[in-house]
């Protein structure tokens, strides 16, 4: 069976990690980690978003949900952190 029929047959798959939200067929197919199913959220989460300041260097890491994320560096500059 797959992910529609169990759907039709009126099962709700739901995040493993906060076992809130939804999963739609993308995140049930696609955001698989050690056999859990996640959503969008936690599976944004879960990934470490890394960048590097292009005017001093410094490495800047950081978690969030979103999937890129920009942060202000000591020396004013703008870095985009990504998965």
């Amino acid at each position: 069976m797959d992910f529609y029929d169990h759907i039709n047959n009126g099962e709700i798959y739901s995040c493993d990690r906060c076992q809130k939200a939804k999963l739609s067929e993308h995140e049930y197919e696609n955001y698989i980690v050690f056999n859990d199913r996640l959503c969008e959220l936690c599976w944004n989460w879960i990934h470490l978003k890394e960048g590097k300041c292009s005017e001093c260097g410094n490495k800047h890491s950081i978690r969030s949900i979103y999937e890129n994320f920009k942060q202000k560096c000591s020396c004013g500059n703008v870095v985009e952190l990504i998965a």
